[in-house]
């Protein structure tokens, strides 16, 4: 039978990459990831696109002020109202 990456492997890699994994859920990972080559391939290369996006696309982008955002909004509705 052909190694496959179960769906709850898929999740603990994808929190461990976005940096919020439990202790217990690291330990599991850990399991997963020596005992299936393929969950090794599969994170290794979720990690390598996540690290070329986050090149490619800085953290700034993302941080948004939602208090100044909606100040704009309802100003750019009040205008619109003008």
């Amino acid at each position: 039978m052909k190694e496959q990456v179960s769906a709850r492997c898929k999740i603990l890699i994808t929190k461990k990459i976005a940096d919020s994994l439990s202790e217990n859920e690291q330990t599991e990972l850990n399991e997963y990831l020596t005992s299936n080559n393929k969950a090794k391939q599969y994170f290794a290369e979720l990690k390598r696109i996540w690290d070329l996006t986050n090149t490619l696309v800085p953290n700034s982008i993302f941080k948004i002020d939602v208090s100044e955002e909606w100040v704009k909004f309802i100003q750019s509705l009040k205008s619109k109202k003008s």
